[in-house]
């Protein structure tokens, strides 16, 4: 499906075809740069797709708190606790994601993960998120909804 969709918008977006549907050629250069980042960004999720999902035994920590991050992470099995000074704030099962605040705001990592049970993950880059957010509103969706969820039970609404 990924692999149609790019053609589509390759086609699309080809400066001949964009000048022969007479698109000015202002227009066309700000398509031609719209493309190369696409180009790019499909690059990346091609090679995340290579990536095999990352494994961890309960008790290992999968990120910690305070370090530079450029990925987030989506539970696939097992449980991950999440630990703020220690103390245990959250735990999260299959289909959960976590990690993603740092790829938001550029943040060091907030929390650390931990490895409750031993669990698989699906590791997601900076450029593979940015695409997801810009091109998929389920995704991004997803993302603002736990969000919200933490925040609201942060907060205790």
């Amino acid at each position: 499906m990924l692999t149609n969709q790019y053609r589509k918008l390759v086609a699309e977006n080809h400066p001949g075809n964009l000048i022969a549907r007479g698109v000015p050629k202002e227009f066309v250069a700000i398509a031609s740069k719209r493309m190369a980042a696409i180009n790019q960004a499909y690059g990346a999720i091609a090679k995340e797709r290579q990536r095999p999902p990352q494994a961890f035994r309960a008790g290992a920590v999968i990120f910690r708190e305070g370090l530079k991050a450029d990925t987030m992470y989506l539970i696939r099995s097992g449980e991950v606790v999440i630990e703020k000074a220690g103390h245990v704030v959250a735990t999260l099962s299959q289909g959960s994601m976590f990690g993603e605040m740092a790829l938001i705001d550029g943040s060091p990592r907030s929390a650390t993960a931990r490895a409750k049970t031993d669990c698989e993950v699906t590791v997601i880059g900076q450029e593979t998120f940015l695409y997801l957010v810009h091109e998929t509103p389920f995704f991004a969706m997803a993302v603002m909804r736990t969000l919200v969820d933490r925040l609201r039970r942060a907060s205790g609404a």
